[in-house]
């Protein structure tokens, strides 16, 4: 690169040559503009535009990315790829042939992640660099109507040198754009769509006020905005799109306004405000990061190698989720919040760390100051391919749980898409810069009704599965020494024979580890890796930017449940009990494993329950944390019974109820302290009943979830659920191989933005229709809606005589005289279906068992029928609309029996009972319904079993 004239020249001639070649592939586009894209086949496709195969098709390794600035879209778009295909390590850190390059030796600098080896190897080098100028790229992508590329002067690009490295041969060049460092040239998606909208042969019309065709219903907008939603909720490609407008426009007479192509699709939508994103160049050889794209790295000496991962800026993110009608009053959700008990700990806010912030005065004592959970994972995109996501998401704490966790609150803050995994630090950098300068400056932001306001933010937590926490952490993974975040049981190897396993005894006594170990750790293993790279300290490898992220880099990182205890530990326990390879051990079950699969495939969950029960002996291959969750909580201590040694059975016992302990609505100091002796004694016997082998970090965790209640909330408040499933759709969003990261990250934008779209809407059947595409999750037919939280579904059915039992009943029980009754048999209340149970239709699952809590008592009871009782009688002239009514359940009451549970010490099931029909009847007012429950037969027992809370999300 230079700044001579010969290299100006060169630079310019290069920007006129790819002018000309956009405008002969923008012609060309013009005459096949109805064709599918089949490269972003998404149906979120409508921001994605065809300048990335113009850029791929027209590289230049020898442009000078200062001489862009000023240029035109086209010179200042590049393409990273990621052309390695190595996969991660079982050690956290793994990178390729190469386990510590592009690990940070100091919190603030992304270029100090080169171990000791690598920074003396390369001082020359480095300290000759520091005179060039640096550009991290931004993307942004800003609203349509900017037609013009922003550009920064070149006395504004400054050297990215202050990273506070404190490794003096360290020159700080930062391969990573921040807000005050280096040159960012922000394109955005109006400014590529200038070329694709010079082939248009006329500006479409104004679609919110043109009907879709002479006295149509619907005008052109409403209609695009109905297939917009179809296409989202039912994940369409764009070529399915394509001709889906074809279809549409078979159905309109002619002199319709339909848009036929996917391009003018696309175009309509092109002013959605999708995201800004920024790039982060590294070297796909060895993850090292680059100061520009294709630029030659200084560790592997590799060029025109890099790859990119994606920032999207939280500060966009948050006032696109302010501009929302209502969510800024979800935000003081925390200030009144109804609790069941105020001593007992029921959401995150009532965590001791929460609490630290929002006390005397605290951070988060404020309105307008907002706490986030992370998260990430990696996740494989295609099953051909080793190239993986690892998202990047927050969530907000201060938002209602069922708010907190759906997909349209969640703020995706970066990707990272290669076939090598993230190096933390690289990846952390951008996200630690913007967190620090949100909590400290804050956003002045702008709210739905009210003007600006300041807010600010924090991260005061982070969740993941352990081989993503000892990555990020920069710790040992969970088979080496050491390999507990929360104390310093260093475990021991367990010889097989021919390998070794780590595992955990049994310790009565262990050292918790504290927030500043960490720190004091990481810079001793720095001095020591530059004499052996392998070597760790306590389990810490080096300086994580994570630890400088949180507020304690021990109590703020969850222990999830998800990976832990259900695809941990039911998942081991399931094993060992069921595998013909332990059937000669004496907690082997196999010999029964028929008899087990009868029992559980004949449970009927209610209907909120995703998964049907599978069976173990043929499906345990298919099992999901689900299954492993519903068994080993719910089902597992019925099914169970009688089959098990009874000292197995107890010790099982004590791992149950331990964990409802800590997943309930409300926990409570008992609660706590019940669950930390039986999770302790649990582990204490595992080894004497399971053998030492079996002696996981999975297993040793559970000594420490009652502390991560204590900091945190209750165990679903960290879950892993939410994000897994959040994972899933991510990756579905991804229909080409080419540019996944921002399909994804585009795609997202819409998902995010199209609910405020919806909501602006007029009344009527447009609106109602893209509701229930976004919001229903089944259509059902409804007789009445009788208040905001319950409807009456499927038909009436009216007495002209009401049968005498009946009339009885009502008098005896709630003094209703007279009237008319009409009967219905289901009832949806708080979004769950109920029914009777003479609704025939429901044969897999049974929902008609349910919880009711009255003022004086609450029991269980099978709903015989549902009514709606008016005082008026059948000539009623207001059709009973404008009369008295009530709305009841009658049902068989079922009373509780004492079982095997009960005669153990200390062990609490109270969500499972034991239960006998009796001969009474209870009628009582729908408001009574506390909850559904799930009816289990063994053999000629029935049990009936609670929800262990009302809110995880799974």
């Amino acid at each position: 690169m230079c700044d001579d004239g010969k290299g100006k020249s060169k630079s310019q001639r290069w920007r006129n040559k790819r002018l000309f070649e956009s405008r002969e592939i923008a012609a060309h586009e013009s005459d096949n503009e109805s064709s599918s894209d089949d490269e972003f086949q998404i149906p979120h496709g409508i921001l994605l535009h065809r300048q990335q195969r113009r850029d791929e098709s027209s590289e230049d390794p020898n442009s000078d990315s200062n001489s862009t600035a000023g240029a035109s879209p086209d010179s200042s778009r590049g393409e990273g790829s990621a052309d390695s295909n190595q996969q991660e390590g079982s050690e956290g850190d793994a990178g390729s042939g190469n386990p510590e390059a592009g690990s940070p030796e100091q919190h603030s600098s992304p270029r100090n992640s080169l171990d000791d080896e690598h920074l003396q190897q390369h001082e020359a080098q480095e300290n000759n660099s520091n005179a060039s100028n640096n550009s991290g790229r931004d993307e942004g992508l800003h609203d349509g109507g900017n037609s013009s590329g922003s550009s920064i002067p070149d006395e504004q690009h400054e050297q990215a040198n202050n990273f506070n490295s404190d490794d003096e041969h360290v020159s700080d060049r930062s391969a990573i754009s921040d807000n005050s460092g280096s040159e960012q040239n922000d394109v955005s998606d109006s400014e590529e769509s200038d070329h694709e909208e010079s082939s248009a042969d006329e500006d479409p019309p104004q679609p919110e006020e043109i009907p879709l065709y002479p006295g149509a219903p619907i005008t052109l907008g409403q209609s695009l905005l109905s297939i917009l939603t179809f296409s989202i909720v039912h994940q369409l490609s764009g070529a399915c799109i394509a001709d889906l407008l074809g279809l549409v426009t078979l159905h309109c007479p002619p002199g319709n306004s339909c848009v036929q192509s996917l391009h003018n699709f696309r175009k309509h939508f092109s002013g959605m405000e999708p995201f800004v994103m920024k790039r982060h160049y590294f070297c796909s050889s060895c993850v090292y990061p680059l100061d520009e794209e294709n630029g030659i790295c200084d560790v592997c000496h590799k060029g025109n190698n890099s790859s990119y991962f994606i920032e999207l800026p939280i500060k966009n993110q948050l006032a696109k989720l302010l501009a929302r009608e209502g969510f800024y009053e979800k935000l003081q959700y925390r200030f009144n919040r109804r609790k069941i008990n105020n001593d007992n700990i029921e959401d995150i806010y009532d965590g001791a760390l929460y609490q630290e912030h929002f006390l005397e005065g605290g951070f988060l004592s404020s309105p307008d100051n907002v706490s986030f959970l992370g998260y990430t994972d990696g996740v494989r995109v295609f099953s051909t391919s080793s190239t993986e996501v690892w998202p990047i998401y927050f969530q907000i704490d201060e938002l209602p749980y069922k708010d907190r966790v759906q997909k349209q609150n969640v703020i995706l803050a970066g990707l990272w898409v290669s076939t090598k995994p993230p190096k933390p630090n690289v990846f952390l950098k951008p996200f630690q810069t913007a967190l620090n300068d949100f909590q400290e400056n804050g956003y002045q932001l702008p709210v739905h009704g009210q003007g600006e306001r300041l807010f600010k933010g924090m991260l005061l937590a982070w969740t993941c599965d352990l081989p993503a926490k000892a990555k990020f952490m920069r710790m040992i993974a969970h088979n080496g020494f050491y390999g507990c975040s929360r104390c310093e049981t260093p475990g021991e190897s367990f010889d097989l024979g021919r390998s070794t396993v780590h595992v955990y005894p049994f310790s009565p006594h262990v050292i918790h580890r504290q927030h500043d170990d960490f720190r004091v750790y990481a810079d001793q293993a720095k001095q020591l890796r530059r004499i052996d790279p392998d070597v760790n300290v306590k389990g810490v490898k080096g300086h994580s930017l994570l630890h400088s992220m949180v507020p304690d880099s021990v109590r703020s990182v969850a222990c999830d449940i998800m990976h832990g205890c259900f695809l941990g530990i039911s998942k081991l326990l399931v094993t060992l009990w069921f595998d013909s390879a332990h059937s000669d051990q004496p907690f082997s079950l196999n010999h029964v494993v028929d008899l087990v699969d009868s029992r559980l495939t004949k449970i009927s969950p209610p209907s909120h329950v995703q998964r049907m029960p599978k069976g173990i002996k043929t499906q345990l291959a298919y099992w999901k944390a689900l299954e492993y969750k519903m068994f080993l909580v719910y089902y597992s201590v019925l099914v169970l019974k009688d089959l098990m040694d009874p000292q197995y059975y107890e010790h099982h016992c004590m791992l149950v109820s331990g964990l409802f302990l800590l997943s309930q609505d409300s926990v409570s100091n008992d609660d706590k302290r019940r669950a930390s002796e039986l999770l302790r004694t649990y582990v204490e016997r595992f080894q004497d009943l399971y053998g030492l082998r079996w002696l996981s970090l999975n297993v040793h965790l559970l000594l420490h979830l009652h502390e991560c209640v204590e900091d945190l909330g209750p165990l679903w408040v960290f879950s892993c659920f939410p994000w897994e499933d959040l994972n899933g759709k991510l990756i579905k969003l991804v229909h080409g191989t080419r540019y996944a990261g921002l399909q994804i990250a585009k795609a997202a934008s819409c998902v995010m933005n199209l609910p405020i779209y919806v909501k602006k809407l007029p009344d009527g059947a447009v609106k109602s229709y893209c509701d229930n595409l976004l919001y229903s999750k089944r259509k059902v037919k409804v007789a009445e809606i009788i208040s905001e939280i319950e409807e009456a579904v499927g038909t009436y059915k009216h007495f002209h005589t009401v049968p005498y039992r009946l009339r009885l009943l009502l008098q005896t029980s709630l003094g209703l005289v007279q009237g008319k009754v009409s009967l219905f048999q289901r009832l949806k209340r708080k979004g769950v279906m109920y029914y009777c149970t003479s609704y025939g239709r429901s044969t897999k699952k049974n929902s008609s068992f349910l919880l009711y809590e009255d003022e004086q008592f609450s029991g269980f009871c099978a709903v015989d029928f549902f009514l709606k009782w008016t005082s008026c009688n059948d000539n009623c002239v207001q059709g009973c609309r404008q009369c008295n009514a009530q709305f009841l359940f009658v049902g068989t009451r079922y009373e509780r029996e004492i079982w095997a549970v009960h005669d153990m010490d200390d062990i609490r099931l109270p969500y499972c009972s034991k239960v006998r029909p009796t001969e009474d009847s209870v009628v009582l007012p729908i408001s009574c319904i506390a909850g559904l429950c799930h009816f289990v037969q063994i053999d000629n027992e029935e049990f009936i079993l609670t929800d262990i809370n009302r809110l995880e999300v799974e």
